[in-house]
């Protein structure tokens, strides 16, 4: 409900391949929280299966996994990650039902292979390979951490596709991010890295690859629909744009949104003013709703 509010037709946030941090367990129940509750500095996230289906209903298909708060649920034992496995379970039950579930960064094996998914945009056949990573723990039984982070790359490097998407998770400390970002684009000839933790927008860099073609990487795109984040409009929607034959980079572009508990809305902070290497142009049009929509982009 609280998308169709923001968006009924998708506009705002709908492209051919869409992305987001799942941040949290998917589940009906925990039967204890990771860590004691602490007035104030306690977060622990539970969300539905349904959450999931619903979102693939409106066309985001793509869920980064690997982060601190898919870990927020434990046995009454303290079982290591038992909210990875009760996750895993529900993911596994609603990819029968939707075959075009793709998620990534918690498995019970294989965890630092790729997905490898074929989608028909546009009438031409594209291959995507979607990883995660998470730089908040150097080790994770279910999910991609820092110790996996040489296998991850190596393995989406060696995927003969057409886009390598990586999503990686940080905590307040971006400069691992941007190492393993920048190794991505450049050695594993990488396209997109989308960035979150800091729960706010942060820079966005503009990678050449070599031979005149680019990647980019949002260090964070910030926050976009949860209902226990304070209310703040400096967060991102990212869009990239490729030519559709040559699959080069062509054009970034940000839709910047305010997060406001059960509601996510445009919102009027200006993304030209978040550090990049790109010289933003801003735009500011009126949909066929009636809402003025304040962006920036840039073209290659």
């Amino acid at each position: 409900p609280a998308l169709d509010r923001f968006s009924k037709d998708g506009q705002f946030y709908r492209g051919d391949l869409n992305f987001i941090n799942w941040e949290s367990v998917v589940g009906d129940q925990c039967l204890q929280w990771h860590a004691p509750y602490r007035r104030g500095r306690s977060y622990a996230f539970l969300s539905r299966p349904e959450n999931i289906e619903q979102a693939i209903n409106r066309g985001i298909k793509f869920f980064a996994l690997s982060n601190n708060h898919t870990r927020d649920c434990h046995q009454v034992s303290n079982e290591t990650d038992w909210g990875q496995i009760i996750m895993l379970n529900e993911l596994e039950a609603i990819q029968h039902q939707y075959t075009e579930l793709s998620y990534h960064g918690v498995e019970f094996s294989n965890k630092n292979s790729p997905k490898i998914v074929k989608k028909i945009i546009k009438g031409k056949e594209i291959t995507i390979a979607f990883s995660t990573l998470y730089t908040g723990r150097e080790s994770c039984p279910f999910a991609t951490c820092l110790e996996d982070i040489d296998e991850v790359l190596q393995n989406i490097k060696q995927a003969s596709v057409d886009l390598k998407i990586l999503m990686i998770h940080s905590m307040s400390d971006q400069t691992k991010l941007v190492e393993i970002a920048k190794k991505f684009i450049k050695d594993s000839d990488g396209d997109i890295v989308f960035g979150s933790g800091p729960h706010r927008w942060k820079p966005i860099r503009l990678v050449e690859k070599g031979n005149q073609t680019y990647g980019i990487i949002f260090d964070s795109l910030g926050n976009f629909l949860h209902p226990s984040m304070a209310p703040q409009g400096k967060n991102i929607i990212g869009r990239v744009l490729f030519d559709l034959n040559t699959l080069e980079l062509k054009q970034v572009q940000l839709i910047p949104v305010k997060n406001d508990l059960l509601e996510v809305r445009l919102s009027q902070e200006n993304p030209a003013s978040i550090e990049s290497n790109m010289d933003w142009k801003t735009f500011n049009i009126q949909n066929n709703s009636g809402n003025n929509i304040n962006g920036a982009y840039f073209n290659l």
